[in-house]
């Protein structure tokens, strides 16, 4: 179920497996990608593994689903943070 990713996610990230990690949470937003929480975590995870392109398409799928949430405000000052810090 997507609740089961969401936690297999969790704890791969946990152990430090990040790319089984990643993998899971592909799947999971593959299959519940409406879900504002898996997809903030998910953004989230891409941002920490600076895939920013990745990140980009998924930070603006969160504001669609959730705009003008603090989070939504959150997740776009932090790729816009990310974009700064590689170049």
């Amino acid at each position: 179920t997507p609740t089961d990713l969401f936690l297999l996610a969790q704890l791969y990230a946990a152990t430090g497996d990040r790319p089984r990690g990643r993998l899971v949470l592909s799947d999971l937003v593959r299959v519940a990608g409406q879900v504002p929480v898996y997809v903030a975590y998910y953004a989230l995870w891409l941002l920490r593994e600076k895939d920013l392109r990745a990140a980009d398409e998924w930070v603006a799928r969160f504001g669609k689903l959730q705009p003008g949430t603090l989070l939504s405000a959150e997740l776009t000052a932090r790729l816009l943070v990310a974009r700064h810090d590689l170049k």
